[in-house]
């Protein structure tokens, strides 16, 4: 299985504070998050992807990861069912898909 995944980096702007609230004695440091990247180069199980996540830093500690996509390049109704029932309530999620029929 290649290692061959690739990472980028963009910096996050903080949101500006039109003013600072009365309790605040000190100005709050303006903090720049970072935005990092990673995609598998080539698709692989699932395994490896547990395995590709944990390489890249992300824990079940990780607060927020943001715009995940997750490819399935051809499954049966059956395990998508399945796929599908597996995922957290409480998130939204969007579906798009292929289905071949019969003409």
């Amino acid at each position: 299985d290649s290692m061959r995944d690739s990472t980028s980096t963009s910096t996050l702007q903080p949101p500006q504070s039109i003013s600072q609230p009365a309790s605040s004695s000190t100005p709050q440091p303006n903090l720049l998050k970072t935005k990092k990247h990673y995609s598998t180069a080539d698709p692989t199980s699932g395994l490896n992807l547990l395995s590709r996540i944990e390489s890249w830093g992300l824990t079940q500690n990780t607060p927020s990861v943001l715009n995940v996509t997750l490819k399935v390049a051809q499954t049966s109704g059956k395990n998508l069912d399945r796929l599908i029932r597996a995922l957290p309530d409480g998130m939204k999620y969007e579906l798009e898909l292929d289905k071949e029929e019969e003409s």
